[in-house]
C-alpha cells in the first residue's frame, strides 16, 4: 500500500532566522550539527530568503572579548557590557544572583536570573580547580564581585566555604547560630540555638576570613529539605512499616545504607 500526498493549495509556511535559532537551541545542535541541518533544509527548500546558517561557525566570537583564561581558569572580565550585548539594557545586580558549584568534573559560576525570565550567564569555568576557599576567592576576585555585590546561593559546603568556615564534619558547622554537632543528646530537645554573632578566623570553627557578606547568602531549599528528609527517616524505627515502604521504593539502596538507617 503505497501513501499518495494529499495537495494542498496554501504556501509552505518555511523558517525564518528566528524560528530556526530557536529551532537549533531546543535541540541542543553543536555548531557543526547546525550548519548540517541548515544545509539540509536549505537544499529541501525549507528556509525563507535572507536566512543565514554558516554564521554559527564563529557565534561565539562577539563575545570572546568579555574573557579571559588565567591560572587554569576561565572568566568574565565585563559582567556590564556582557549583559548588554545579550541584550540586557540596563544591568541592576540586586535583580541577579551568583551560584557558585562544582562536580568531579568541573568548577563554575553562574550569573541566575531572580525570576528565570531571562536565562543564566556563566561567568567563570575550570575543569582543574578544585572546590576551596582559594579557588573561590580567586574567583570572586577574577569576576570583580566586590563591584556588583549581588546575592550568593549555593550548597552549604560552598557557603560554608565562602565564609571561612573549616571543612569536614566540625564541631559548629552553622554559621547563623552556634549549632553544636557533637550535642546528639540535646539535638532533638534544644530548638533555638545562641546567634553566632561574628565570624571571626580561629574561633568557632571559622579558619579564614569571609569572602562575602553573611546578608548575601541565600540558602538552598532544596538542600534544607533533603536534609531534614534524611534526619527524619535516620529516626524512624527500622521495623516500622514506614520505613519499610522506603525501603521497598528505593530498591538501589544497598543493604549496608539500611543497616544505618540512611
Amino acid at each position: 500500500m503505497y501513501f499518495e500526498p494529499h495537495q494542498y493549495d496554501r504556501p509552505i509556511n518555511k523558517f525564518t532566522q528566528s524560528e530556526l535559532n530557536d529551532l537549533i537551541r531546543e535541540l541542543q545542535l553543536t555548531k557543526e550539527k547546525s550548519e548540517l541541518l541548515g544545509s539540509w533544509l536549505r537544499k529541501k527548500n525549507m528556509l525563507a530568503s535572507g536566512v543565514k546558517f554558516s554564521w554559527y561557525r564563529n557565534r561565539e566570537q562577539e563575545l570572546r572579548k568579555y574573557y579571559a583564561q588565567e591560572h587554569q581558569l576561565v572568566f568574565c572580565t565585563d559582567i556590564c557590557n556582557l549583559l548588554h550585548q545579550l541584550g540586557e539594557r540596563e544591568y541592576d545586580p540586586s535583580t541577579w544572583r551568583l551560584f557558585l558549584d562544582s562536580s568531579k568534573r568541573s568548577l563554575k559560576a553562574v550569573l541566575l536570573h531572580n525570576s528565570n525570565v531571562l536565562a543564566s550567564i556563566p561567568l567563570a569555568h575550570s575543569t582543574k580547580l578544585s572546590e576551596s576557599y582559594e579557588t573561590l576567592k580567586l574567583v570572586l576576585e577574577k569576576i570583580k564581585y566586590h563591584e556588583h555585590e549581588c546575592q550568593i546561593c549555593g550548597d552549604l559546603k560552598v557557603i560554608g566555604l565562602l565564609l571561612g568556615l573549616q571543612r569536614g564534619y566540625t564541631k559548629c558547622p552553622c554559621f547563623l547560630c552556634e549549632w553544636d554537632n557533637r550535642a546528639r543528646d540535646k539535638h532533638w530537645e534544644t530548638v533555638h540555638w545562641p546567634e553566632k554573632e561574628q565570624l571571626q578566623p580561629g574561633s568557632k570553627n571559622v579558619s579564614n576570613v569571609s569572602l562575602v557578606d553573611c546578608e548575601k547568602i541565600l540558602l538552598q531549599p532544596l538542600h534544607i529539605k533533603l536534609g531534614m528528609m534524611k534526619h527524619f527517616v535516620k529516626a524512624l524505627d527500622r521495623n516500622s512499616p514506614c520505613f519499610q515502604y522506603i525501603c521497598t521504593r528505593f530498591s538501589s539502596l544497598s543493604h549496608a545504607k539500611i543497616r544505618r538507617n540512611i
